[in-house]
């Protein structure tokens, strides 16, 4: 009989694996298919190298093992093996000249080396001020950009306001020496659930009470995750990498780079594709941004919960496009399926949390949480496992041709029989519809009739109207030209009596020609009766004379006369006519007028925007039923004004868009009757019957609904 053991050294897979690791004692599945593409066999023969490249992950697994020094021991931790030896400690971080042990960064003091991430690193560090121990992240210089910088400060933002026993603490963080950093709560060990998954997966069996314990462990998650939201706060990229397992076996959430502050503006604008492929929600696979909330978490704490249960994950597939259609489509088998201990009751909790559809989901972390303490207590818990209905949804999700072609067939028997039920209900309700139609077609006709006799008497009051304007006109003209007169010959007056002092004193003054020494008293009383024809003279009673006017007064006096013939302009004319007690119903007449002129085609309608705009700088009420109030007076059969209906019209409109986020059977049905009144109003007899039909249909529909 042959050796099993020597079979398998001497078989190509463990040679081919055998000649790696001499070359490369560390081993690495990147090496190794680096390492490959340089060797001849390999390239040709791709199932030998499928082959080494899996022996080389048990390798692996196994060396992890045995570097860890786990064991079972069922007085002690399950998530969390005991370590035979504690991990050893770098001085100087793998890559990195800048960061050593003994570094001051701010108040913190390098000490250990933990871990090294995409951006940065994670030391253990002692706060040298508050003499306690962190673990400090550091984004190094060489990774800086805006991206990077963006998700370290968010996850400064979202850790200041998280503080949970089940979550990590962030204590403080800021910038030294171009170094940015976050001061953090330090968990010793930095052990997660996908350390412990990895050492469970190597294990023939679950140790003693493990779903129970997996319970309390998920309990927990989730209180600190209700916090987490309670914060605002989404995390978006829960996995078990980012949940580690303190001493005492209780988890702390982590890693909050992908976070999503909800009241945050400055992350809100970033709308990055955030996640890890095999633990997002279909609405983070879908990049439905708009629509994400705290329940894509849950799904995410379904998956990790799921592979909790069963030692795998839910959703595989050698792409992401492979993992994301499981994710949309696939239900995953249940973890009673996979694992025949796991309690049914946790598998319905778990299935529960993964619903494709976010409001099929628990409602927040709290219910995941108490629903699993139910279970814990021996009690009835809340979720329920899908029943039929839901199971052929999801059918139906999963095979979309196969159920569509399946419902045609189905349908059509039923569709035919509603049509069959429903088609003597519709005649007879489309036979009292016509009905009414007719009658509020008679009335539009109706109303029509009466427009065209009201403008055929309007006509006559227009002539009789144009009448009495060109009677005012002539009465106008005369009246000017007679107060022109009056000017003219108060003018004439005024010219006469100093064109006859003039006359006097130049004839006078010929009578002084020569000049002689005896004739001196008469110049000067010639000289005084000038003075005084300049001048004026005032008067004196008790000599009897009267008061003599001067140039200028003659000049004043002609101004105002002038000033007082002056016409009337037409603002001085309508002022006056607004006076009358008779003007409001003369406007009346001329607004009857001009509507019945347009309904004859004789003018035309006023400019439907320069309504809209009118009424844009009015206030108007904004409830639908008080609009309708404004504009059923304007457009009605007892309208006073008909000059109004354009903006009857346009108030109905309102109303109308008012009343489409209310009850439709409400105002919905008297706007648009309104509306055909002031159609029919404007002389559109077609669009009016049209408004009355839709009043109609909404009417009935509003009936139907009650």
């Amino acid at each position: 009989m042959s050796d099993p053991d020597h079979e398998t050294t001497n078989a190509p897979e463990a040679q081919v694996l055998a000649r790696f690791l001499e070359s490369h004692p560390k081993g690495s599945k990147e090496a190794f298919e680096a390492w490959a593409d340089q060797q001849p066999e390999l390239k040709t023969n791709s199932e030998l190298r499928s082959g080494a490249s899996k022996l080389l992950q048990d390798w692996l697994r196994a060396e992890k093992l045995l570097q860890l020094g786990m064991e079972f021991d069922d007085g002690g931790s399950i998530f969390r093996r005991r370590q035979g030896a504690p991990r050893e400690s770098s001085a100087q971080a793998p890559g990195s000249e800048a960061l050593r042990e003994g570094r001051r960064i701010g108040s913190f003091t390098l000490t250990r080396f933990i871990a090294k991430g995409g951006m940065g690193q994670v030391w253990e560090a002692e706060d040298t001020e508050l003499r306690r121990k962190v673990a400090l992240k550091l984004v190094l210089p060489d990774r800086i950009d805006a991206r990077s910088l963006e998700l370290f400060a968010r996850e400064a933002r979202a850790g200041g306001r998280l503080n949970h026993p089940n979550l990590v603490t962030t204590l403080a963080y800021g910038t030294d020496d171009g170094l940015s950093w976050i001061a953090q709560e330090l968990v010793e060990g930095s052990w997660t659930i996908k350390d412990s998954l990895d050492a469970l997966r190597a294990e023939d069996a679950v140790p003693k009470n493990y779903y129970r314990e997996v319970a309390e462990l998920v309990a927990k998650i989730a209180d600190g995750m209700q916090a987490v939201h309670d914060a605002g706060v989404i995390h978006r990229d829960l996995k078990p990498q980012n949940i580690l397992i303190a001493e005492d076996d209780a988890p702390k959430v982590t890693d909050f780079g992908l976070a999503r502050v909800t009241d945050d503006s400055v992350m809100s604008q970033t709308g990055d594709f955030a996640g890890t492929w095999a633990y997002m929600s279909p609405e983070q696979v879908t990049a439905k941004r708009m629509g994400l909330d705290h329940r894509t978490d849950i799904f995410s704490l379904g998956v990790v919960m799921y592979e909790l249960l069963t030692l795998r994950k839910p959703f595989e597939g050698d792409t992401t496009h492979q993992i994301a259609q499981e994710i949309i489509y696939a239900d995953p088998p249940a973890a009673t399926k996979v694992r025949s201990q796991c309690p049914r009751e946790l598998a319905v909790i778990c299935g529960k949390a993964m619903e494709k559809v976010p409001g099929s989901r628990y409602g927040s972390m709290g219910e995941l949480a108490a629903d699993l303490r139910r279970h814990l207590a021996n009690e009835p818990i809340l979720a329920k496992p899908p029943g039929a209905l839901a199971r052929g949804g999801k059918w139906v999700r999963r095979h979309p041709v196969v159920s569509v072609a399946g419902a045609i067939g189905s349908l059509a028997l039923v569709v035919v029989s509603l049509l069959s039920l429903n088609l003597a209900a519709r005649t007879k309700e489309l036979t009292e519809r016509s009905e009414d139609l007719r009658e509020q077609t008679q009335l539009a006709q109706d109303n029509e009739r009466l427009a065209e006799e009201r403008a055929e008497e309007l006509a006559s009051t227009n002539e009789q109207l144009e009448e009495t304007a060109d009677d005012l006109r002539e009465q106008t003209a005369a009246a000017e030209e007679s107060a022109a007169l009056a000017t003219q010959r108060a003018n004439d007056v005024l010219s006469l009596s100093a064109t006859k002092d003039l006359e006097d004193l130049v004839a006078e003054a010929e009578t002084l020609w020569p000049a002689r020494p005896e004739m001196i008293e008469r110049y000067e009383g010639w000289l005084a009766d000038a003075q005084m024809l300049l001048n004026g003279r005032p008067a004196d009673e008790a000599a009897g004379v009267k008061a003599r006017p001067s140039v200028a007064d003659h000049e004043s006096k002609l101004a105002e006369l002038e000033a007082r013939a002056v016409p009337e302009t037409d603002e001085d004319r309508l002022a006056a006519a607004r006076d009358q007690a008779s003007y409001p119903e003369l406007e009346r007449t001329r607004a009857d007028l001009a509507w019945r002129r347009r309904m004859l085609g004789q003018e035309a309608w006023p400019d439907q925007a320069g309504v809209e705009a009118t009424l844009a700088q009015e206030e108007l009420p904004s409830k639908p039923e008080e609009l309708l109030a404004l504009a059923w007076p304007l457009v009605g059969p007892d309208a006073a004004d008909l000059g109004q209906v354009a903006r009857g019209r346009a108030l109905a409109g309102r109303a109308l868009a008012a009343a489409a986020g209310e009850d439709a059977g409400v105002a919905a049905p008297r706007a648009r009757m309104v509306m055909a009144w002031a159609e029919a109003r404007l002389g559109e007899g077609d669009v009016a019957r049209e408004s009355a039909r839709a009043a109609l249909e909404l009417q009935t529909a509003a009936d139907a609904r009650r």
